[in-house]
C-alpha cells in the first residue's frame, strides 16, 4: 500500500509541482520497496548443518537468551526461543571453542 502511495504522490508532483509530494513519495515508496525486497530474499531454513557453522554463541539481552549462529559465509542466524540453555552452553563449550 505504501509503495502505491509513493507512486501516486510522485504522479501528483507532476501535476501540482509540490516538492513535498515528490520527496515524500520517493522516500516512502523506496523505503517500503526495500523492505519488501529484503523480506522476499530472507530465508527461513529450518535446518542448519554443522559443517556450515563457523561459531555459536549464547547471548543475553534484557533477561532473554538467544543463540547467535555465524555461518561459514559470514551470515548470522539467530535462534530466539530454546530450552535447556545450560545444556546448549555445555555443548557449545565442548564442540565450538574459539580458534
Amino acid at each position: 500500500m505504501w509503495i502505491i502511495y509513493g507512486s501516486v504522490a510522485i504522479l501528483k508532483y507532476s501535476k501540482t509541482g509540490d516538492e513535498f509530494m515528490l520527496w515524500s513519495g520517493i522516500l516512502i515508496g523506496s523505503v517500503h520497496l526495500l523492505i519488501i525486497i529484503k523480506t522476499l530474499l530472507r530465508t527461513v531454513k529450518s535446518d542448519i548443518w554443522l559443517n556450515e557453522v563457523k561459531t555459536i554463541k549464547v547471548k543475553h539481552r534484557f533477561n532473554n537468551r538467544f543463540l547467535d549462529i555465524r555461518l561459514n559465509n559470514n551470515r548470522l542466524r539467530q535462534v530466539i526461543q530454546f530450552d535447556n540453555a545450560e545444556e546448549i552452553e555445555d555443548y557449545i563449550g565442548k564442540h565450538f571453542e574459539e580458534k
